[in-house]
């Protein structure tokens, strides 16, 4: 059996996709993908809305809570659950061998280089810097940023 010829011509197909990043997405309200927090304050001190009614819930002092909107990362303030923290971590309370894991976990169905930051405390060596990028390239990713907290004179924030 013979299948017939189609009449539509086939050409190649290209998809330019610009997705939010950690940054641009707070511009437009968008989700950050596979971002995680940079803190867990906006811009004004107000703690994360979801997070500040768990507090609340769990019956938290109110010095409890404003502790933790000036500091915006909560993973060292004891009084606060375990498994709230583990929730709430925010980038820089995140290790790098964890911040390649969900890039390389996303790489794996996605054709394209993935927009994700690894980010490091200001204390970062050269040589902890090199390793980063060395698990990056045997783990295979595309392309890596990474953010040594404090070098810049202005931080980075993540609106929550």
């Amino acid at each position: 059996m013979r299948i017939p010829q189609s009449p539509i011509k086939l050409s190649s197909v290209t998809t330019v996709a610009l997705p939010p990043t950690g940054r641009s997405a707070t511009v437009i309200d968008a989700s950050p993908g596979i971002e995680p927090s940079f803190t867990l304050t906006d811009p004004n001190g107000f703690l994360n809305i979801a997070l500040h009614e768990e507090l609340l819930r769990l019956g938290l002092e109110n010095d409890i809570i404003r502790l933790a909107s000036q500091r915006g990362r909560i993973g060292s303030i004891e009084q606060i659950p375990i498994e709230t923290r583990r929730t709430y971590k925010t980038a820089l309370e995140i290790d790098s061998s964890s911040h390649l894991r969900v890039q390389a976990a996303t790489q794996r169905v996605v054709d394209d280089g993935i927009s994700k930051t690894v980010n490091l405390p200001f204390d970062v060596t050269v040589e902890e810097v090199r390793h980063v990028y060395m698990e990056a390239y045997e783990m295979g990713l595309k392309g890596i940023t990474i953010f040594r907290d404090m070098s810049r004179r202005i931080q980075p924030r993540r609106f929550v």
